[in-house]
């Protein structure tokens, strides 16, 4: 074999190669292309979820909105639905000092399964958001007793709200008027934001500095 012939062999074993070589990029490219699609797909698909789940949330708080849950009411083994609301009717209007006509109530039943050593909560679907808060603004009476009523949330909320808590008793402990209502907390009449606390500088008693949290005021809470 001439050198000449040798020469031809390698030039077309290079073309064979560089050809091999395009296809190899050509199919990668698509591949990649094929992923970043996927992951485009997937993020739309994880965007639709978290908002279809936001709106399953607020559908869920706007059934809940008038409801309220009372702890503390006392269940006899053979208590009648009669029996509960005389139960609940005196709590309210004797108790709260409020007024609880028929047409108030839209339902009234017992939580959960019956156990015979607890007694269960109750909740209560009142007809207007003006009755609720009645008998909200009134619960204070309630201290010392064993009874407490608080609003119905949905299950989102009251995560918010167990991860909220901790951060309401450091302010309250700190001085400040902390309060939560439904999944916010407000301090000192302000919206509290995540990740906005700030340690700051406070005299004590004994003229040392302590940590005080601080907050960025965002809007004023709403009184009811």
């Amino acid at each position: 074999m001439s050198l000449a012939e040798v020469m031809e062999m390698l030039k077309g074993l290079e073309k064979q190669n560089d050809d091999l070589h395009k296809k190899a990029i050509a199919k990668l490219n698509k591949l990649e292309q094929e992923i970043v699609d996927l992951k485009k797909k997937n993020e739309e698909k994880t965007k639709k979820i978290i908002e279809l789940e936001g709106k399953i949330t607020q559908l869920e708080d706007e059934k809940k909105q008038n409801n309220l849950v009372i702890f503390g009411i006392d269940e006899d083994e053979s208590e009648e639905p009669k029996d509960l609301q005389t139960k609940v009717s005196a709590l309210v209007v004797e108790k709260l000092k409020c007024t609880l006509e028929p047409s108030d109530v839209n339902f009234m039943k017992r939580m959960g399964k019956k156990n015979k050593n607890k007694s269960r909560a109750v909740i209560i679907g009142l007809s207007t958001v003006k009755r609720k808060w009645e008998i909200m603004s009134n619960c204070n009476k309630l201290a010392g007793t064993k009874m407490a009523v608080c609003e119905e949330f949905s299950k989102n909320v009251l995560e918010r709200r167990k991860q909220l808590i901790p951060l309401m008793k450091e302010m309250r402990a700190a001085g400040k008027h902390a309060v939560l209502k439904a999944d916010k907390l407000y301090v000192d009449g302000e919206l509290y934001e995540e990740h906005s606390i700030k340690p700051s500088p406070v005299s004590t008693d004994k003229g040392e500095n302590s940590v005080s949290p601080t907050y960025n005021k965002k809007k004023k809470a709403k009184r009811f």
